[in-house]
């Protein structure tokens, strides 16, 4: 509960920590290994990927006293000037976030390369 009111959700969402968001947490938090555990959380847009994100995250440090690091895709698109460079050599809808080839994938490569 103290996380609901924490992180200023709605307490509609109770239900959901209880059997669902604790639960996975508890699950990830007791995986043990020497390396990190990436876990990828897709979803459509609205579906609560960001919520689910950012409950785990505070759940794993507060409650299992695990660093978590989040990384949304969001945070791994070109700039708007290399996006704006391809959409005016390749194509318009490149300018556009989203579309195929719009991701920095060396940035990709050096975040996720890096983990043993």
């Amino acid at each position: 509960k103290e996380v609901v009111a924490q992180e200023g959700l709605d307490k509609s969402i109770l239900p959901q920590l209880n059997s669902l968001y604790l639960p996975l947490a508890a699950c990830l938090a007791g995986k043990h290994s020497h390396t990190p555990i990436v876990v990828g959380i897709n979803g459509a847009q609205g579906s609560g990927k960001s919520t689910l994100t950012g409950l785990l995250k505070i759940l794993l440090q507060q409650v299992y006293g695990k660093r978590v690091v989040s990384v949304s895709i969001d945070d791994l698109y070109l700039t708007l000037a290399a996006r704006k460079q391809l959409a005016s050599d390749v194509h318009p809808l490149l300018i556009t976030r989203g579309v195929q080839g719009t991701h920095a994938m060396e940035l990709v490569r050096r975040l996720f390369g890096g983990l043993p």
